[in-house]
């Protein structure tokens, strides 16, 4: 289930991805990048709905952000970058894929709820 919707994304986020563009899968496919980023503490919290309301605002933001990201990237940021590439018989190389690009706005809307602390 994604922690945001598309009433949430155009009226408080403000995004710009059209509704005809499969807006509701890119939010729930951001929402796994957001529980993926964040370990799964939501979840581990008690889900969405225990959090405080501040946190619950910064997610969803966050959600949007990456959404965004999503529609930009079309979600290959997370292939790496490439490092070398051959024309014939046609090589690609990537420099080291990441585990998860999350997107630079959704880890600023995330860092003040320290969902993204990896320590103990």
């Amino acid at each position: 289930m994604a922690y945001a919707d598309a009433a949430f994304y155009t009226g408080t986020y403000g995004g710009t991805i059209p509704a005809d563009t499969a807006l509701d899968t890119l939010l729930a496919q951001a929402s796994d990048d957001i529980d993926n980023a964040v370990y799964g503490r939501i979840g581990a919290l008690g889900g969405f709905n225990a959090l405080t309301p501040f946190c619950q605002k910064q997610v969803q933001m966050a959600v949007c952000a990456q959404a965004d990201h999503l529609q930009t990237t079309g979600g290959l940021s997370d292939l790496g970058s490439v490092n070398g590439y051959t024309i014939g018989d046609v090589t690609v190389r990537l420099s080291g894929a990441a585990d998860l690009l999350l997107a630079p706005r959704a880890r600023e809307y995330l860092t003040p709820t320290m969902l993204l602390f990896r320590g103990v």
